[in-house]
């Protein structure tokens, strides 16, 4: 997990220093969400020895690019269907992506099943050599963080 983590905060920099050029075919692995799932009481809904826990195996995310929704490749840093184990809980990550609407807004949307899926929109700002991602949005307000710093959020599910 903390592997994860660093790849997500050193990769950008290996990938700005080493690049040919300012193209990038599919530049969304460079900033990362994390979270955590549980329903109204607290239980973990990625821990599938909970009751109602969530089917990680059904679970999907996508980026929007030009309008059109794409669903993020299953490998490597893009996005880990399985979850993750740290302090005791469960978590899920997927890396947001650097396209942008019209707004200068990313916007990444985790699906967890059929019914249930949560919209995160973060505000990117592209200078000469730097991407400064700001203004993260959960479902159209601020997450509810339990640790600002490394973006990993808390989300919970009415079960």
């Amino acid at each position: 997990m903390q592997k994860r983590i660093l790849y997500l905060l050193v990769l950008p920099l290996l990938s700005s220093l080493f690049s040919c050029d300012n193209q990038h075919p599919d530049p969304y692995f460079y900033f990362g969400f994390r979270s955590y799932v549980v329903d109204q009481n607290g239980n973990d809904l990625l821990n599938p020895n909970n009751k109602n826990s969530i089917e990680t195996s059904r679970v999907r995310a996508f980026y929007k690019k030009e309008g059109k929704m794409i669903e993020y490749e299953v490998s490597g840093i893009c996005f880990f269907r399985e979850p993750d184990i740290s302090e005791d809980k469960y978590s899920v990550s997927v890396a947001l992506s650097l396209y942008t609407d019209n707004e200068g807004k990313s916007v990444t949307i985790i699906r967890w099943n059929d019914y249930e899926s949560d919209t995160i929109e973060v505000k990117i700002s592209k200078k000469e050599y730097s991407i400064i991602a700001t203004d993260y949005t959960l479902n159209s307000s601020a997450p509810n963080w339990v640790n600002k710093e490394l973006k990993i959020a808390q989300i919970i599910k009415n079960r």
